[in-house]
């Protein structure tokens, strides 16, 4: 949100580093990603909530998460907002109301696939950094 925030305002002819126009594009990009997070997570919420005919088909609500996970992410980016904290705050709300609402298969599915998932990207985080800090030496 900050590195987008500075950027944008880069393109003026004398960029300053605090000003009302900052400040006010900071706070439109981080309340906006929380508005699309927290409303695409209750409407994700509510639509699992009400889909009885679903929870017969676990690898179907798992993949319906991950599709909507990608779509809010897709969106906020779209209206030029932060994905990420779209997305974040979109798993908080999927972690607090969604879950109750899975099916028992998909409920021990996601939690492994979730946490498998963060695992790799970590992995990666740490081995791209790695990287760049042995090249950085050299």
């Amino acid at each position: 949100v900050l590195f987008s925030t500075i950027s944008h305002q880069l393109d003026e002819k004398e960029p300053r580093l605090m000003s009302g126009a900052i400040l006010g594009h900071f706070f439109f990009v981080s309340l906006g990603s929380l508005a699309v997070g927290l409303a695409a997570g209750g409407l994700s919420s509510w639509c699992f909530c009400r889909a009885h005919y679903i929870k017969n088909f676990p690898d179907y609500e798992i993949s319906a998460i991950l599709l909507a996970s990608y779509l809010t992410f897709a969106f906020s980016q779209l209206l030029g907002l932060s994905g990420i904290m779209s997305l974040f705050f979109f798993g908080i709300v999927l972690a607090q109301y969604n879950y109750y609402s899975l099916s028992e298969p998909s409920k021990v599915a996601s939690k492994v696939t979730f946490s498998t998932l963060a695992k790799m990207a970590e992995s990666c985080v740490f081995v791209y950094l790695g990287v760049v800090a042995a090249l950085s030496l050299g």
